[in-house]
């Protein structure tokens, strides 16, 4: 009994630790797009698939900027705001 015990708790060790970390998460949509505004406020608003946070770590379904000057340019992919290589 003891053996059919250790085998079975071996079994669910191996199981567990082959089993992917990532497959307990939702999957987040992969994308990345670029934003040509005019000069003012600019607000974009995610339907679906993104992964956006505050400061707080918080989810947040809209990102604003404001553009200032003949306009700007920003780009975000499913986690925000991509600030590498980007003027400030």
């Amino acid at each position: 009994m003891r053996l059919v015990f250790l085998s079975i708790l071996c079994g669910i060790a191996v199981v567990a630790m082959r089993w992917p970390p990532t497959a307990l998460q939702p999957p987040i949509a992969d994308f990345e797009i670029t934003i040509n505004a005019p000069p003012g406020e600019v607000q974009i608003v995610c339907s679906r698939g993104c992964d956006w946070t505050n400061e707080a770590r918080k989810p947040r379904p809209t990102i604003t900027f404001r553009c200032g000057g003949d306009g700007c340019r920003r780009t975000l992919n499913s986690h925000g705001l991509i600030l590498l290589g980007m003027p400030r």
